[in-house]
């Protein structure tokens, strides 16, 4: 009788353990997951599934005088992207290149300049600048984001970012998406632009082993709602679809590892595969 209590109570002790250790914040701080010190590089392996081509979905800022112009582009990687072209293996490679107080026309306190070193996609088309950058003020999450600049007359739409001298002295539009915070699992973030409701949200998974490799990361899922046209499904654009891409973060690596999934197919994996700091 005493040992069956003995191990009940070792039972309880463990269980309770276990569901105070799944409770405790993630080891380190946010910033260790979103590494930003100059030299740090990263190399992706881009795969395609080779039936959809991948979505993209970009909302794109133009200054026009003391306002803004948003313009939302949905596209698929590689243009239309052959069926030829969706069978291959791309690659993606990138670096911080120096700190920057001002990215844009924002300031941020943790900010760093990207540059490119491989595009194959491109990911980064048509892109002035890139930048990294981060905030975290006393009491607030720490918020993590890409912004990409983009060259007035460079994208389609942004002629409205062209001033009286053509692109002479307009200033670039650019493209500011939240990719990382700090917080609770099940919390999420959608951005209103426009008085319209967020088109796409952010959501905090929480910690999860990451897919294919043996290491723990922290799971965000984006998720970019369709476009009806006129409220009618069936006349939707395979570039219109809804689609979400699950992105995994790993402590002194930041992102590891992107699935972009549309209608339950998956499009498109990211893996890392080089790192260096």
């Amino acid at each position: 009788m005493r040992l069956c209590a003995l191990v009940c109570c070792l039972l309880l002790w463990s269980l309770s353990a276990h569901t105070a250790d799944n409770n405790r914040p993630p080891p380190g701080e946010p910033i260790d997951y979103f590494p930003m010190k100059v030299g740090t590089s990263w190399t992706y392996t881009i795969a395609f599934s080779g039936k959809r081509v991948p979505l993209s979905y970009e909302e794109i800022a133009w200054p026009v005088g003391n306002e803004t112009v948003n313009l939302v582009t949905r596209r698929g990687y590689m243009g239309f992207a052959r069926t030829s072209e969706l069978s291959k293996t791309h690659t993606l490679s990138f670096r911080v290149k120096r700190v920057t107080l001002k990215q844009g026309r924002f300031s941020f306190p943790m900010g760093v300049e990207l540059e490119v070193v491989e595009d194959t996609i491109p990911y980064f088309a048509h892109s002035k600048q890139i930048f990294l950058k981060a905030s975290q003020h006393p009491g607030q999450e720490f918020m993590g984001y890409l912004l990409i600049l983009y060259e007035a007359g460079s994208t389609p739409g942004s002629h409205h970012g062209v001033g009286p001298w053509g692109t002479w002295g307009a200033e670039p539009g650019y493209q500011d998406r939240l990719l990382f915070f700090g917080s609770k699992p099940k919390v999420s973030i959608g951005v209103r632009r426009g008085g319209r409701e967020p088109q796409e949200e952010l959501l905090f998974q929480g910690v999860e082993r990451v897919p294919g490799l043996n290491v723990e990361g922290l799971r965000f899922t984006r998720t970019v709602k369709s476009s009806p046209k006129d409220g009618i499904v069936e006349k939707l654009h395979p570039f219109d679809l809804a689609f979400s891409e699950d992105m995994w973060f790993v402590r002194g690596q930041g992102l590891a590892r992107l699935v972009q999934t549309v209608e339950g197919e998956v499009t498109m994996i990211w893996t890392l595969t080089k790192f260096t700091q």
